[in-house]
């Protein structure tokens, strides 16, 4: 699993999902001791730029290039990616003996651990707030008066979120659509 291909796409996804991570943060770019680490393993593996060498990508294609996931569902494809390149940055770490390719990578992956962290505890909140809505007792009255009382904004929140992805369905069709012309 220590091919060059793994290589160029553990740069794609880390170029990605560290600068998303940061952007959460406020700052929207790679922090320039991982670029340079990246740096190190793309010289190191003798990964040169052209994808054509190496085929479809297998990563990037889950990116959200294409406008068909949420945001909420880009962050889960992002969560699984990030646990799959851990693998592999462990792999590879402990395949290689060159010491300085193994510090950047060891730091690689402890950033990627981080943004891993990050995904799961939102992931953890998030399924929380869901169980607590499971477990209502959708029998019991004040439950149910609460519910008719809160029904108008929760539909309207309802339909708000799909206007949302319908207006957008529609400006991503309507570009495909511009560019194929």
């Amino acid at each position: 699993m220590n091919s060059p291909l793994v290589l160029v796409l553990l740069c794609g996804l880390c170029l990605t999902a560290l600068g998303l991570a940061d952007a959460v943060h406020g700052i929207h770019t790679i922090p320039d001791k991982v670029s340079h680490d990246i740096q190190k393993l793309t010289q190191h593996f003798n990964v040169t730029a052209d994808i054509s060498l190496f085929g479809n990508p297998i990563f990037l294609q889950n990116m959200n290039s294409d406008g068909k996931f949420e945001d909420s569902e880009q962050m889960l494809v992002l969560q699984e990616s990030l646990d799959v390149y851990i693998t592999i940055l462990t792999d590879m770490l402990n395949s290689t003996q060159d010491k300085e390719i193994q510090t950047s990578i060891t730091a690689i992956r402890a950033r990627m651990e981080d943004l891993m962290n990050y995904f799961l505890s939102r992931q953890k909140a998030l399924l929380e707030r869901l169980q607590k809505l499971r477990d209502l007792e959708t029998s019991d009255a004040t439950v149910q008066r609460k519910a008719v009382r809160e029904l108008r904004p929760v539909l309207q929140k309802a339909f708000e979120l799909c206007g949302k992805n319908e207006h957008r369905r529609r400006r991503h069709a309507s570009l495909a659509q511009l560019q194929r012309r």
